[in-house]
């Protein structure tokens, strides 16, 4: 069974403080109540002995051994509790018996803390009845005079003894409950923070992959379609370079907006749709259907899904070879639905696929809690569907 200390070992310098400080406090109590007793005459041998097993108990308290090895933990609890039942039995200062086992909670496993206070239990008897002579002269330097004086003081410093330990129980299972707790929170605070890194990982990387992806790899082939035609054909090349100039421009707006959906609370879906159909109608590739009935949306919606008819778009002009494109986007009682669908050659479902648009689409779809459909046959075009819960 694990120690109990290791529940807890982010600061042991300060617990070992705050241990220090209550072994102090107790004594300082103990000692102030013993010396505000009114009419007692305490044994000199008595007040010799507190008196040494105090002073023994406080520098005891300056080598709590919170990060050391279980066999030194168990040497400090040892020469604790003989010290703190020394003062228990000689002393008013009772209650630091009690301290001490709930102390010994913080240094040795379950097992080793019910075998502490068994063992207390019977030594504390033992001194117990060592020192009832002592108190009974006590008793009687002061003028008292108590029939079965042993047998009172033995019954009394019992029942005190048991309903005192059972306390030092229930409060030491309670530490040991709040520190198990305390290490479980940790542990699901450290998955939480790992899980979240991993979650704005893949967020960046289809950040991306969707903003600047497209628009880079567009701007390679413009380029490279110019260094192949600006002998043979300078009009034709300087056309390239245009596009690519515009592609550019394009990349530093996909910068801007990116930083700009991050600051801002706000983001106007269609706007950004019109804007995203105006330049995709530059290629010239296809002609594009838009059908767009959207209400304000917040952006932890809007945005995933100007991403996702992005992704779509783009797809279609780098793969679909098609001449005419459709984009309806409407809302439902309790459903959002975007709609994408081309004329182009398709493909095959079953064909393993390299890219990350489809799967980008799909990661945004499964974070917003909707369902993404994709249908597609050779020679028929492609449609994208997604339905969003409102």
């Amino acid at each position: 069974m694990r120690s109990l200390i290791q529940l807890d070992t982010s600061s042991p310098k300060s617990l070992s403080l705050a241990l220090r400080y209550l072994d102090w406090s107790l004594i300082g109590v103990g000692l102030l109540l013993g010396l505000m007793g009114e009419g007692y005459t305490y044994p000199q041998t008595l007040a010799i002995q507190t008196c040494v097993a105090s002073v023994a108990y406080i520098i005891l308290s300056f080598f709590i051994p919170i990060n050391r090895s279980i066999g030194q933990r168990r040497i400090y609890v040892l020469i604790n509790l003989i010290l703190a039942i020394w003062l228990a039995v000689v002393s008013p200062i009772a209650a630091i018996l009690h301290w001490s086992i709930i102390k010994s909670c913080f240094l040795l496993n379950l097992k080793e803390v019910i075998l502490t206070i068994t063992l207390t239990s019977v030594f504390y008897v033992i001194g117990t009845l060592w020192s009832i002579p002592q108190f009974s002269e006590m008793l009687t330097l002061n003028g008292i005079q108590v029939p079965d004086a042993p047998k009172l003081i033995l019954m009394g410093n019992i029942a005190y003894y048991l309903g005192a330990c059972i306390f030092s129980i229930l409060m030491s299972l309670l530490v040991m409950a709040e520190r198990k707790s305390r290490q479980k929170s940790e542990l699901l605070a450290t998955e939480v923070e790992t899980l979240a890194a991993s979650l704005e990982r893949s967020r960046i990387a289809r950040e991306i992959h969707d903003s600047l992806g497209h628009t880079l790899t567009t701007l390679d082939i413009q380029i490279e379609v110019a260094q192949k035609l600006h002998q043979r054909n300078p009009e034709k090349a300087l056309q390239a370079l245009e596009i690519a100039k515009r592609l550019s421009s394009q990349c530093l707006q996909d910068v801007r907006s990116a930083v700009q959906t991050i600051r801002q609370p706000t983001f106007n879906l269609n706007q950004a749709l019109t804007t995203l159909v105006d330049q995709v109608n530059q290629s010239q590739q296809f002609t594009i259907y838009v059908s767009l009935d959207l209400p304000d949306l917040p952006l932890n919606i809007s945005h995933p899904l100007y991403c996702m008819i992005q992704e779509g778009l783009m797809n279609i002009q780098k793969h679909a070879h098609a001449s005419s494109v459709s984009l309806h986007a409407w809302t439902s009682a309790s459903t959002l639905v975007v709609e994408l669908k081309d004329d182009g050659r398709g493909f095959e479902l079953e064909t393993p696929r390299s890219g990350f648009g489809l799967q980008g689409i799909e990661e945004r779809v499964s974070l917003l809690g909707g369902d993404f459909t994709l249908h597609s046959q050779l020679g028929q075009g492609t449609q994208l569907r997604v339905e969003i819960p409102q």
